[in-house]
């Protein structure tokens, strides 16, 4: 029925179609999994942040409650020292010793505000970072890179973009409500 130059091809059709269809499964099962993730959206959205960002503006809160008070105590002050006509030489050195104290701790509290901010920022760049470690190692992934920007990512397929699905994650986590296998 069929001959030989037939039965040859047919035998070498079949081999490469064999051959073909392993190679795409074997590439297909050996291709990375990757996502990528805005870097900005999940930070802001980060349960962490936020709970951080409350304590931040409690702290910044207090310690500008005390620079009003210091600030109106000196306007008191300034407004006393006008209305004299020669100033009692003790009260001139009481202002300067307020107005100095008032200075000192407003560039402190700057300084300690910028510290904290930088620690919180740290600590939830951290715990972020692991999160999605955690992530991307329970949903397969190869590698999940991070949008800022910067130019470290210029371009993904919107397909691509996990940053939703990681912010539930690490929130959920962050919680305790995710169950960790």
């Amino acid at each position: 029925m069929f001959n030989k130059n037939t039965s040859i091809a047919l035998v070498l059709l079949l081999v490469l179609n064999v051959t073909f269809f392993s190679w795409f499964i074997y590439d297909s099962m050996h291709k990375p999994k990757t996502g990528f993730i805005f870097i900005e959206e999940v930070f802001s959205g980060f349960l962490l942040k936020k709970e951080l960002q409350g304590k931040y503006e409690k702290v910044t809160n207090s310690k500008k409650k005390i620079l009003d008070s210091l600030e109106m105590s000196l306007k008191l002050m300034v407004a006393e020292l006008d209305q004299e006509k020669k100033p009692e030489r003790e009260k001139l050195i009481r202002f300067n010793v307020m107005k100095e104290d008032f200075y000192k701790k407003k560039e402190a509290f700057a300084a300690e505000n910028q510290a904290l901010s930088k620690q919180y920022d740290s600590q939830i760049i951290q715990q972020m970072s692991q999160y999605v470690a955690d992530y991307g190692k329970q949903n397969g992934y190869s590698f999940i890179y991070g949008n800022d920007g910067n130019g470290a990512l210029m371009y993904a397929e919107d397909s691509k973009n996990i940053s939703k699905e990681v912010l539930q994650y690490i929130n959920s986590k962050y919680s305790g409500q995710w169950a960790t296998n």
